[in-house]
């Protein structure tokens, strides 16, 4: 039959005060169906200096659990199962709590905000270059537009370069200054 233990300390891990106590949830049958299990309480010493609990052995299966802290204060019950196998007490007390979700943070909230806002973004860059990409497709009107104009050259005058006029600009590399621009006409 197992044994649980566990300590049951205050802040400062001292045990004082602190009183256990098992019993079954309701009448049942033993494992072994050698002996009918009541719901008499089995109180467990609790060592007030290092809070060091250790039950007798127990008959495997639903019990409450009673802990308190001082002597006019009530039993605080828990509803625990006791397996197979010697355990701490602690996973069986924190399979009864009521499930609380954890708390967000300010900060994951706002994490999470701007990366899906940034994921968002993404999409919308994605669906913009797709549809540029369609207007510039080979063969439409937007593509051979670009094609026959990029920087639109005149003469002295302000009127356009014939058709077929070549204009050179001599870009200095390791400055990035424009050192010349030459026209070599049709």
């Amino acid at each position: 039959m197992p044994v649980l233990s566990d300590r049951l300390t205050d802040g400062a891990k001292l045990g004082r005060g602190a009183q256990i106590v098992f019993y079954a949830r309701g009448l049942r049958d033993s494992v072994d169906g050698d002996a009918i299990l009541t719901q008499a309480r089995t109180p467990v010493p609790v060592d007030p200096e290092t809070g060091l609990f250790t039950t007798p052995n127990l008959e495997p299966g639903p019990y409450w659990c009673g802990i308190k802290w001082a002597a006019a204060q009530s039993f605080e019950n828990f509803q625990i199962v006791i397996g197979d196998s010697d355990t701490r007490l602690w996973p069986l007390l924190e399979e009864a709590l009521p499930y609380t979700p954890a708390q967000e943070s300010l900060f994951k909230r706002l994490r999470d905000e701007a990366e899906a806002a940034a994921l968002r973004a993404e999409g919308l860059s994605l669906a913009q270059d797709e549809a540029v990409a369609a207007l510039v497709s080979a063969g439409t009107e937007t593509r051979t537009a670009l094609d026959a104009t990029f920087v639109r050259f005149v003469d002295q005058n302000g009127d356009p370069l014939p058709d077929g006029a070549v204009t050179t600009i001599h870009v200095n590399t390791a400055t990035g200054d424009i050192d010349d621009i030459t026209f070599e006409g049709v």
